[in-house]
């Protein structure tokens, strides 16, 4: 038996942030930065921990900052991410999603990404595999020059780095009780809702 639920805008809007920020990559994101800054000797030192104690609370935070940062990964590739192909040896395979890793900066860290299959010579049936940006012999300079025809890849690629340009940029914040939020973003969700409610 189905039943009819009648909700107010403001409580339908709450709903759609919830929904959109439930296990967000952000999240995961922080939480791995946080535990990355507990994972400091000093961070335990200067709170009284010593020895032993403070090594193993050190090291604990290191791995609750690599399980963090692999689950924003896992999380920003199933929101961002695009595929292609069965997997690394199907020669249609292109995929975008998160590189790099956390716990660095510059070119290493959380990065858009973009890798595919590549095939040298026919005779030689050498198999590669390609990443762009920061890939050993990709000389594309654009995710355009890198996919190709593969029109949805590009717009992957380009959504995925705009994801992650406006969280680094701050365009983000993060109030307790309401989630993440963007720049604009409560006025798109009424947006929604009007339109849909018309």
């Amino acid at each position: 038996m189905k039943k009819t639920i009648r909700l107010t805008e403001s409580e339908l809007k709450n709903l759609v942030r919830e929904a959109i920020n439930e296990l967000d990559w952000k999240t995961y994101a922080n939480a791995g930065k946080q535990a990355a800054n507990r994972g400091s000797l000093d961070y335990w030192r200067e709170k009284g921990v010593d020895g032993y104690d403070a090594i193993s609370k050190a090291a604990r935070e290191r791995r609750r900052a690599k399980r963090f940062g692999d689950a924003a990964k896992d999380t920003f590739n199933r929101d961002f991410g695009y595929q292609s192909g069965e997997d690394m040896h199907d020669g249609n395979y292109q995929r975008v999603g998160m590189g790099g890793d956390f716990g660095f900066s510059d070119e290493f860290a959380p990065h858009a990404a973009g890798w595919k299959h590549a095939t040298t010579a026919k005779d030689d049936g050498y198999e590669s595999f390609k990443k762009f940006p920061h890939g050993h012999f990709t000389y594309d300079k654009t995710p355009e020059e890198f996919f190709g025809d593969d029109t949805d890849a590009v717009q992957a690629y380009n959504s995925a780095k705009d994801e992650i340009g406006d969280y680094n940029q701050g365009k983000y914040s993060y109030a307790k009780g309401k989630g993440w939020t963007k720049d604009g973003l409560d006025e798109a969700v009424s947006r929604a809702i009007r339109k849909y409610l018309r």
